[in-house]
């Protein structure tokens, strides 16, 4: 009886608002449609109300200043903003929200290929390195650097085009009244794609460190995983290329990675330059040999990357069936569903038939890995690895500096009898301050899963739809 329902239309401003596209650390973001050109778009959506989100208007106003100067196809286009929007929840009433109109990418992230398809050739890779530096040119000459490139902020639009999005950490100087880009000292930006200057605390050149991030990138996209956990000492593959052992730092990589051209080995060398004064620079790259190759036609590219989008959708949609399934059976787990002060299922933790302790959540194995990050870093833990294949996470807590103050604690997403949980194992630390971290985290995706809940059976439905 419920399917018969009838679905009650939600509108802000000139937008009727569909389902949902994603979430992150400050909001979430919807799909739109303009009521009166039916242009789609995506909402990004952050609540004022919350704490976290106060912390990070700064950043949300700073991306709108940017955002505002920018006009490039392969970058993301602020449509329309309204910092005080009020947002119709569906069980009734407003949200108080600051609102971001963005033009609509709907090929997906290309964190999402990445990690649920193969490694690209390097075709694939140079058309979409090759955007990537032309939106970076366009960028650095504008006086702009981004400061946070990663796979999960580059989106594809439906004709698989790339679009740089997220400016929220950018940086900006006048170039008209600056002779030259001035040097930076926030340290900010996802730990795996910072440039080593950034990791050293000292000041930097926010278009060095894209450069950085750009390399790394291309890295990831042929070898499937990241070339340095942490571009630090004491990372044994980041050593390698300090001590300017690229032989070792190749011969290493290439056990458990496609081969890849010399050309292609050469440049990302030249990328992967600890100094930032001998790092390749953006003119460098572009005349090397390996970029002047050429790049697929885009109907070619299209064809391509559309097998790809539709295994990567398969891969989404039987996770959306394991989690509608989930949900339809939760009175029937093995563990308790019902929290003892609430009506609502929330996730607890209990031990598992297989002997780990495990978080259960109701959401897909892929919304998690993405958003447990943001968790840890929100209780005050740092992120020093992410694997996209095996769905592994490596972070610390306390002291980094002295190791037994330090939590140390090994995060794994599985799959048991098709429940979504979340392992958690201390490899380092006091056991007594690992159960605290423990459940911190734990009252963490309790009020993810309670804030989360109201769209979620909406993106279940909704998103198989789309798909």
């Amino acid at each position: 009886m419920d399917d018969l329902k009838p679905q009650v239309k939600r509108f802000l401003g000139n937008y009727e608002i569909k389902q949902t596209l994603g979430y992150g650390s400050s909001g979430k973001v919807k799909l739109a449609v303009h009521t009166q050109t039916g242009a789609l778009v995506a909402l990004k959506l952050i609540k004022t109300s919350n704490r976290a989100s106060l912390k990070k208007m700064a950043a949300i106003e700073n991306e709108i200043k940017v955002m505002k100067l920018l006009c490039h196809d392969n970058i993301v286009n602020l449509l329309d903003f309204d910092l005080e929007a009020r947002y119709p929840k569906k069980s009734g009433g407003f949200s108080e929200m600051v609102l971001l109109v963005l033009e609509y990418a709907g090929g997906h992230e290309l964190f999402d290929y990445i990690m649920h398809t193969s490694a690209m050739s390097e075709p694939q890779a140079r058309s979409y390195f090759k955007s990537l530096i032309s939106a970076m040119e366009y960028l650095h000459n504008e006086g702009v650097c981004h400061r946070d490139l990663k796979p999960e902020n580059l989106l594809l639009d439906n004709e698989f085009q790339l679009k740089v999005a997220d400016f929220g950490l950018s940086s900006s100087w006048d170039v008209d009244n600056l002779s030259k880009e001035p040097f930076l000292e926030t340290a900010c930006g996802t730990r795996g794609y910072l440039a080593p200057e950034i990791h050293s605390r000292g000041n930097y050149k926010g278009s060095s460190a894209d450069i950085w991030s750009a390399g790394v990138i291309l890295f990831v996209m042929v070898a499937g995983h990241p070339p340095f956990e942490v571009a630090r000492s004491p990372d044994w593959w980041f050593n390698c290329v300090n001590q300017n052992r690229y032989d070792k730092f190749w011969a290493a990589h290439f056990r458990s990675m496609p081969a890849i051209s010399p050309e292609l080995q050469d440049l990302l060398s030249n990328i992967f330059v600890v100094n930032p004064g001998e790092r390749a620079s953006i003119e460098q790259i572009k005349s090397h040999a390996w970029f002047q190759q050429e790049t697929l036609d885009s109907l070619i590219l299209m064809e391509q990357m559309g097998d790809r989008k539709r295994a990567l959708e398969a891969k989404k949609y039987a996770e959306l069936e394991a989690a509608k399934a989930l949900n339809q059976r939760k009175k029937g787990l093995m563990v308790k569903p019902f929290h003892g002060d609430t009506c609502r299922s929330t996730p607890l933790i209990q031990d598992s038939p297989l002997g780990y302790d495990l978080i259960y959540t109701p959401f897909s194995s892929s919304f998690m890995f993405e958003r447990f990050v943001d968790i840890i870093e929100e209780i005050s833990g740092q992120v020093y690895m992410k694997k996209l294949s095996t769905l592994k996470i490596k972070a610390i807590f306390g002291s980094s500096s002295n190791v037994s103050e330090a939590i140390h604690v090994k995060v794994k997403l599985l799959d048991v009898e098709g429940i979504c949980g979340i392992n958690l194992c201390r490899t380092n630390g006091d056991i007594f301050e690992f159960k605290k971290i423990k459940s911190k985290l734990e009252d963490k995706l309790k009020v993810l899963y309670l804030t989360t809940d109201e769209d979620e059976e909406e993106t279940l439905s909704d998103v198989v739809d789309l798909i």
